[in-house]
């Protein structure tokens, strides 16, 4: 049996228009955008006077495919940590 690679259980903070929230999160085919500040998200949806923005909370889960990078990847993501 394979061993699986533990990572921190990590929540990180999002932001997204709340029509995209209410629709698509989870049932568009091409993915949900979510920005890592309410200016990112501002200034990427022309919509969000008029649908409002939501703050959303992202939680890692596990790893269900490691692509071939996946070892520098991780070895970047440990080394922005410190």
């Amino acid at each position: 049996m394979k061993k699986e690679t533990t990572m921190k259980k990590e929540t990180r903070t999002g932001y997204m228009c709340y029509t995209d929230f209410l629709h698509e999160l989870g049932e568009a085919r091409g993915g949900t955008r979510i920005y890592n500040s309410k200016e990112d998200c501002l200034a990427h949806n022309s919509c969000i006077n008029e649908c409002g923005m939501v703050k959303v909370k992202i939680s890692f889960d596990k790893i269900v495919l490691k692509g071939d990078g996946f070892k520098q990847s991780l070895l970047k993501l440990k080394q922005s940590k410190v």
